[in-house]
């Protein structure tokens, strides 16, 4: 289509073009024209790469991200690790995925740490065994 487009404004640029619906099929000349140099090129077989019908782009697209997010999917369920983030992430949100790329990088961080317990909490620091009491008020800088 965006080919299509493209010569015909580069034709227009030329000539004058006027594009006109006909009914197909009615004895135009023309158009019984391209009818049978339509059918004349749809009997020739096909050369050039495969597949021959054209799969639009947007098609592959989804199917490679669908794919994709089956795989994680799989991935993050059969993970024995990462059970706070796992508690935390029930599954994938399109809406919270955006919103939290859309948050500054300094506001970014303290969230995804809260969210998979990589944080300067308390109760992770315990965890890691730098603190011995997992319910202590600390500051944070």
């Amino acid at each position: 289509m965006k080919e299509c487009k493209e010569a015909l404004n580069e034709l227009a640029g030329r000539r004058l073009v006027c594009l006109t619906w006909v009914p197909g099929h009615t004895g135009i000349p023309v158009d019984e024209r391209a009818d049978q140099l339509a059918r004349q090129a749809s009997s020739v077989a096909f050369v050039g790469p495969e597949p021959v019908l054209p799969i639009p782009h947007i098609v592959i697209k989804t199917a490679i991200r669908d794919w994709a997010d089956r795989l994680s999917d799989k991935y993050w369920q059969g993970l024995t690790t990462c059970w706070q983030a796992k508690e935390m992430i029930t599954g994938r949100c399109q809406r919270r995925e955006r919103d939290l790329l859309s948050l500054p990088r300094q506001m970014l961080r303290p969230v995804i740490g809260v969210l998979t317990g990589h944080s300067h909490i308390q109760r992770h620091l315990s965890l890691m065994g730098l603190s011995n009491d997992p319910f202590a008020v600390i500051a944070v800088s």
